[in-house]
């Protein structure tokens, strides 16, 4: 009978030094002795994972932030949530989005990836509690059992590739709505002062103002000006966000979406 190979966890012996002189390396002790030597320390797996994020362990924000990722899912990036908004109403309103994709994912035209994609976003969105509840698994998942993106994409059925970059969309929104609980994207690059030292840096992170946009339209500002202020690349964006917000303003809004100029 043929014995089973011994199964263990591929990453167990990460950040364990291993020993320079042995058996596997084939380098005497004299040899190392002439060597230059660099202390690793730590595993590098332990220095690329991030910290748990202190809104994680609240769970009214982690309600907040999942509900707004699902808002602007449906809605297109946008921020203006209303705060009467409940997890149901969002559930629906991502089952409809869903639908299109379905439908879209039926043209003959596609590719297999392109198929497997849309099979893949089914039934990320479809699944057991919803759009809503298998955010709150990977989170959950990642923060909580302090699981990595291999398991979390075991237990969810997702890859891991997807898990990383659904947690890192999800901190985006976190640092949003919660900047003290969430560390800036760019801390280990501050604290090692590199290529962004002595130099001025314009912030890259665009994020609507309702008020803001709407007082310099009253004062005939153009859309490509309103942009350059928001530090927003196209205006198509903020003319999207700006007609979403003047709805629920409800105002009328005729003559306010135009081109850019």
């Amino acid at each position: 009978m043929q014995e089973d190979k011994p199964a263990f966890d591929q990453h167990q012996f990460d950040g364990k030094r291993a020993r320079a002189v042995s058996a596997e390396t084939r380098i005497a002790h004299s040899d190392y002795q002439r060597m230059g030597n660099d202390y690793r320390g730590k595993g590098l797996r332990c220095k690329l994972r991030s910290e748990i994020p202190a809104w994680s362990q609240d769970n009214k924000k982690i309600a907040t932030v999942v509900k707004m990722k699902m808002w602007r899912y449906i809605h297109y990036q946008s921020w203006s949530m209303p705060p009467a908004i409940t997890v149901e109403e969002l559930n629906n309103a991502v089952l409809e989005r869903s639908k299109k994709t379905t439908k879209m994912s039926e043209d003959e035209n596609l590719s297999a990836y392109q198929r497997n994609v849309a099979a893949s976003h089914a039934r990320f969105v479809d699944g057991p509690g919803g759009y809503a509840g298998l955010l709150t698994k990977v989170i959950w998942l990642a923060y909580r059992m302090n699981m990595d993106s291999v398991n979390v994409a075991k237990e969810t059925g997702l890859s891991p590739v997807h898990v990383r970059a659904l947690l890192q969309r999800l901190n985006n929104i976190a640092r949003f709505l919660f900047p003290e609980d969430t560390p800036p994207r760019d801390e280990s690059k501050a604290k090692k002062g590199r290529a962004t030292k002595g130099k001025v840096v314009r912030a890259k992170l665009y994020r609507f103002d309702g008020p803001k946009v709407h007082e310099m339209r009253q004062a005939g500002k153009n859309w490509r000006i309103i942009a350059n202020a928001l530090n927003a690349k196209h205006c198509n964006k903020i003319k999207v966000h700006y007609a979403e917000w003047m709805r629920n303003r409800g105002a009328d809004e005729s003559g306010e979406v135009k081109q850019c100029k």
